[in-house]
């Protein structure tokens, strides 16, 4: 591919007012349209939105509860509307980043790469470093948070063509229909920067807000394990845990 590809972002969105404006301003450098699918957030996420001309927001209802079946349906669903209108969709949650190795833009890294049905992403859960300061939203996020524990889930094949016939799991780690595939983590063009622990108090706030509202079916179905019968005293463990991770290493940026 010689051509720079047009791309949209999908994303789903519930109560993200300390990302949201570092996810916008990231993405909407880089891409053509991002694709807000809000899930009735109460706090100030969709007026943040609405400052960014790419945006065009849509909602989704749950009926009040975290439902990872309704999540992925909206995911999905706006993913296939997207065939014929642009070449690759991006597929994100609000604390991923997708970052070209390479140091320029997912499009034109994508230009210069073979046409696949998706690309490889290499993925690191990002942590705050007890070097590291209070996050600050007006500050570029890379430019406070740079470490991260390599993770082989996170490694998402989540730029994808709208038309390609992968089944994604719920989640979006895989292809259920391709299981093997698209998982070159240390041959991936592009890293994908899980940001899940940039500050403790928004990492706690954000764990109790879906653990709290889990939904009968996503506890059925053994979804979202991570979040389910888990207090505040075990998300700050995990917090303090993973910002002290053995294997954390520090994420080149180039910004």
């Amino acid at each position: 591919m010689s051509k720079e590809p047009t791309i949209a972002v999908v994303c789903a969105i519930y109560n993200e007012e300390f990302l949201l404006g570092q996810f916008l301003e990231h993405y909407s450098r880089q891409v053509d349209r991002i694709f807000l699918i809000d899930n009735h957030s109460t706090d100030g996420s969709v007026k943040i939105a609405r400052r960014y001309g790419k945006v065009e927001l849509s909602s989704y209802d749950s009926g009040g509860k975290f439902d990872d079946a309704a999540l992925y349906e909206a995911k999905v669903s706006k993913k296939n509307s997207c065939a014929g209108l642009y070449d690759y969709v991006i597929i994100v949650d609000c604390d991923e980043f997708i970052v070209s190795k390479s140091g320029d833009s997912i499009k034109h890294r994508i230009s210069e790469l073979p046409v696949e049905g998706a690309y490889a992403t290499h993925g690191f859960n990002m942590w705050k470093h007890p070097s590291e300061g209070g996050y600050n939203p007006a500050i570029p996020l890379f430019q406070q948070r740079q470490w991260g524990v390599e993770s082989v889930a996170y490694s998402k094949p989540v730029i994808v063509g709208p038309r390609f016939p992968g089944n994604y799991c719920m989640g979006f780690h895989y292809f259920e229909n391709y299981p093997q595939a698209f998982r070159d983590i240390g041959g991936a063009s592009f890293f994908l920067l899980h940001y899940r622990g940039v500050d403790e108090e928004i990492f706690v706030k954000r764990c109790l807000s879906i653990s709290t509202r889990l939904s009968s079916n996503t506890l059925s179905k053994g979804y979202s394990t991570q979040y389910h019968h888990k207090s505040e005293k075990d998300f700050r463990e995990e917090f303090q845990r993973e910002s002290n991770h053995p294997h954390r290493v520090k994420i080149p940026i180039w910004r």
